[in-house]
């Protein structure tokens, strides 16, 4: 999330985050995989859950960054 936040979605954010807790634990860790960006080679050991979060996190950030320029 970036300041300045909307209080609403911080608390749908946090909601998120605490529903899908359990599914972490459950979950075992995945070994990673190598890409190559920008010329370097990176190792990322972040599981899939992981990466999904981060993706939906953006999405949502967007989307709110959206609507606030929208507004006059």
């Amino acid at each position: 999330m970036t300041k300045p936040y909307d209080e609403q979605a911080l608390m749908a954010r946090i909601h998120y985050v605490l529903v899908n807790a359990e599914l972490r634990e459950s979950r075992t860790s995945e070994m990673g995989i190598e890409i190559a960006f920008a010329g370097k080679k990176h190792f990322i050991t972040s599981n899939r859950i992981q990466i999904l979060d981060l993706l939906i996190s953006t999405y949502e950030n967007a989307i709110q960054k959206t609507e606030s320029l929208k507004r006059p």
